[in-house]
């Protein structure tokens, strides 16, 4: 090679390395941009799977609040912003599962979710997660027909002066953007609601009424919910603002708080029994006499079985409770077969398998949770008719029983939220 192709092939060289460099300077430069987190917002879907707020025209409000509430998560997710919900949604219809929460599934009316302190209450778990802003999603309901219009609350006392004028400009904002996407506003208002004491700026957006039915078929239209979304994503961007950089001190990310089914239990039988007389509908079944057991023995027993097969007896008991009605048996197993978690019943009146006591019947059941919680062999006989069918080890999370949230789609029962239905029970039990 000559002295002059030499330097040619060189200056080549050089050329195809600078625009390496500056493509990738760019693509980092966007990449960056992309990545960036442009802040926290916090969500409450108003109500939820056990208390369903107002309900019209055969509609729960905690459903429209849920969908609605998604929608404005996933457009603001889409800018750029971290989003949580305050508790899962999985209930509801036309909603993903995607969303953190950083409350367990509870019951809203329990007091712990309406007190003002506490790590467990609203405005505890909101003040963990310290957001630029926080907004409760509803929906008004009026005992006839006929008003109109959303309004946005925020409140005048219990908070810094700065909290306080910071959570009537996003009100301001978001009534600004959305009044007239279902039909005219009703105005911004003072309403003094405990969860607006939490830390941030912090409103309630009450986006029309259910019970006036031209408003009402808004409210469920699923196009028109898009719009009051993105109105309010909209408002909550212009809030908060667009950063291009994140957080200096990243804001914490709660852990997913799943509920192991084997190990120690965590309760106890007088704990058990008393749960059972607080909060069960009917007395204990006096059938269960003729097998020499009171409430408080059946509770001992299910303690000792649960315990004898290594899975927590909070988690068969309530599973026990869910299945049976409150030992009501009021589905197609009857009371007689001593069926305690519904094993064999697969639906059209098939009534599923029966037990020749009632030790054996609450064997099975827990070693059917067993299988599906653990790889470890069985410590007692097996009893359990139908655990060769499990794969086992296929959830290990009370959450996960349900196949519609368990990650591999199998699990106990194929309805929506199973799992969370049975970890709402748990949580009362524990905290009776």
């Amino acid at each position: 090679m000559t002295k002059k192709e030499n330097q040619k092939t060189n200056l080549i060289k050089t050329f195809y390395l600078l625009l390496s460099v500056l493509l990738l300077t760019v693509f980092t430069s966007i990449v960056s941009t992309v990545a960036a987190v442009n802040g926290t917002i916090v969500i409450d879907p108003g109500h939820d799977y056990y208390d369903s707020g107002a309900c019209a025209f055969g509609v729960k409000e905690s459903t429209v609040n849920a969908q609605l509430a998604y929608k404005l998560a996933t457009k603001l997710r889409d800018r750029g912003y971290a989003v949580y919900f305050t508790h899962p949604i999985s209930y509801a219809n036309n909603v993903g599962n995607d969303i953190p929460t950083i409350l367990p599934p509870m019951n809203r009316k329990y007091p712990i979710l309406e007190s003002e302190g506490g790590a467990n209450s609203l405005c505890g778990a909101i003040n963990r997660i310290n957001p630029d802003a926080a907004i409760c999603v509803h929906h008004n309901s009026f005992d006839k027909d006929g008003p109109q219009g959303l309004e946005i609350y925020w409140r005048n006392n219990g908070n810094s002066a700065e909290v306080m004028q910071k959570s009537q400009h996003l009100a301001n904002l978001l009534y600004n953007k959305c009044q007239n996407i279902y039909s005219h506003g009703r105005g911004v208002k003072i309403g003094n609601y405990k969860i607006c004491l939490a830390h941030s700026p912090t409103v309630l957006f009450e986006a029309g009424f259910l019970s006036t039915k031209v408003e009402f078929d808004k409210i469920v239209d699923q196009n028109q919910q898009h719009r009051m979304a993105e109105a309010m994503a909209q408002a909550i961007a212009e809030f908060v603002g667009v950063r291009q950089q994140p957080q200096p001190q990243p804001q914490p990310q709660p852990q997913p708080q799943f509920t192991a089914i084997m190990g120690t239990s965590l309760t106890s039988p007088e704990k058990m029994a008393r749960f059972y007389q607080n909060n069960s509908p009917i007395p204990f079944p006096s059938f269960y006499a003729n097998h020499g057991l009171d409430l408080n023995k059946f509770c001992q027993l299910y303690y000792d079985v649960a315990n004898s097969e290594g899975v927590r007896a909070e988690v068969a008991f309530c599973q026990a409770i869910h299945e049976t009605g409150w030992l009501r048996y009021n589905g197609t197993v009857d009371i007689g077969q001593l069926n305690f978690g519904g094993l064999g019943a697969t639906g059209n009146g098939v009534k599923g398998n029966s037990f020749g006591s009632v030790r054996e019947g609450i064997l099975a059941q827990i070693q059917h949770l067993k299988a599906y919680a653990s790889i470890k062999n069985l410590n007692n006989a097996c009893v359990d008719p139908r655990y060769k069918y499990v794969n086992k080890g296929s959830a290990t999370f009370v959450e996960w029983l349900g196949i519609q949230e368990n990650p591999k789609h199998c699990g106990w029962a194929s309805s929506k939220g199973y799992g969370y239905e049975l970890k709402n029970l748990i949580y009362r039990l524990l905290n009776t």
